[in-house]
C-alpha cells in the first residue's frame, strides 16, 4: 500500500511536466498584405484640356514667331495588354496662336486638332507614360496687311506624355507635342503666297473613362 501511494504521488508530480512536453507550440498565421488593384486603362474615354503653343509661321521664306493659348476636348479608346497600352485619340481645340499684331504680314492658328496613335507603358499601378504620333490639322488665317485669307493646313505630329489615375474613372494628364502643318498657298490680290505653320504645344487636362 505504501509503495502504491508513492507511485501515485510520483505520477501526479510528473503529469504537468509530461503535459508540457506533449503540448504543440502555437505559430500565428502570417499576415498577408492586401494588394491594391492596379488601374486598367482599357476602354473609351473623353475629356477636356488647355495649353500653350509657340512656333513659327513661314510666309514666303520669312519666319514670324507665333504663340498663344488653346483649349478643347478629346475622345479616344485604349487597350491594355499586361503593362503595355495601345490607343487612338482625336482632339480638337479652339486656339489663338498668332504672330505679333504689330507686323504687317502674319498668321494665326484659329483652331487646331490631331488624330494620333498612342503607345505606352503602365509604369506603376496608377501612372501611364506614352508616346504619340499621327496627323495634325489646323485652321490658319494669314494676312498680307491688306486682306485676310483662311486655309486649312494638314501635317504630322509627334510627342510624349504621362497620365495619372485619380480614381477608377478620372485621370489627369500632361503632354508635349511638336506639329509640322505643311504649306498652303494663299491667293492674295497682291499675288499667291505660300504659308507654313510649325508649332510646339504643351497641355494638361482631365480624362473621364467609361
Amino acid at each position: 500500500m505504501k509503495h502504491l501511494i508513492v507511485a501515485a504521488s510520483a505520477l501526479f508530480i510528473a503529469s504537468p511536466a509530461l503535459a508540457a512536453d506533449l503540448s504543440i507550440p502555437y505559430t500565428p498565421a502570417p499576415v498577408v498584405p492586401v494588394a491594391m488593384p492596379a488601374s486598367d486603362w482599357s476602354g473609351f474615354y473623353a475629356g477636356i484640356h488647355a495649353g500653350y503653343g509657340w512656333g513659327t509661321t513661314d510666309i514666303e521664306g520669312a519666319d514670324f514667331d507665333a504663340s498663344g493659348w488653346l483649349a478643347g476636348g478629346q475622345i479616344g479608346f485604349r487597350q491594355q495588354m499586361d503593362v503595355f497600352v495601345l490607343g487612338l485619340q482625336t482632339d480638337l481645340s479652339v486656339a489663338n496662336l498668332s504672330t505679333d499684331e504689330d507686323l504687317i504680314a502674319g498668321g494665326t492658328a484659329d483652331w487646331y486638332g490631331s488624330t494620333t496613335i498612342r503607345a505606352g507603358v503602365a509604369a506603376t499601378d496608377a501612372v501611364l507614360v506614352y508616346a504619340l504620333g499621327g496627323i495634325a490639322y489646323a485652321g490658319v488665317t494669314a494676312t498680307d496687311g491688306v486682306e485676310d485669307i483662311s486655309n486649312t493646313h494638314l501635317g504630322w505630329t509627334a510627342g510624349v506624355g504621362a497620365e495619372v489615375a485619380l480614381t477608377d474613372n478620372v485621370s489627369v494628364f500632361g503632354e508635349y507635342a511638336y506639329s509640322s502643318l505643311g504649306s498652303q498657298t494663299y491667293e492674295f490680290a497682291s499675288g499667291d503666297t505660300d504659308v507654313s505653320f510649325d508649332t510646339h504645344i504643351v497641355k494638361a487636362g482631365l480624362n473621364f473613362s467609361f
